[in-house]
C-alpha cells in the first residue's frame, strides 16, 4: 500500500458558486459576500426549520439565527476573509465556504 487514497464523486469549486442552496429550497448568497448575506427559502413547507450558522475558519460561531422566510445578515463587521457557512433543514444539513470582500 502506497499510502494513496482515490476521491470519488461530485466535487464541487463552492468558491466559485454564487449562490448556495440546499434541499432545493433553501438559497444563501451571494458568493463572495459584501455586507450582507441573503437566506431565501422559497419552496420549503411552512414549518420546516431552516437555520443559518456562520463560523469562522477556526470553527468558531459567529451568528446563528432560525429563518422564517427571506432574511439578510449583516455582514459588515466581519473581515475580509473565508467563513463557513452552514445550513441546516430539518435533518439535512451543509457547510460551504463562503468569501468575505
Amino acid at each position: 500500500d502506497s499510502g494513496n487514497a482515490t476521491l470519488t464523486g461530485d466535487v464541487q469549486n463552492t468558491l466559485a458558486d454564487d449562490l448556495f442552496s440546499i434541499t432545493n429550497g433553501v438559497d444563501v448568497y451571494p458568493n463572495p459576500m459584501g455586507d450582507q448575506l441573503f437566506i431565501n427559502r422559497r419552496s420549503l413547507d411552512a414549518g420546516s426549520k431552516v437555520n443559518l450558522t456562520l463560523f469562522d475558519m477556526l470553527g468558531k460561531e459567529l451568528w446563528s439565527q432560525d429563518i422564517t422566510d427571506t432574511a439578510s445578515v449583516d455582514t459588515s463587521a466581519l473581515i475580509s476573509g473565508i467563513y463557513l457557512v452552514k445550513l441546516t433543514v430539518g435533518n439535512a444539513s451543509d457547510t460551504r465556504k463562503f468569501i468575505k470582500l
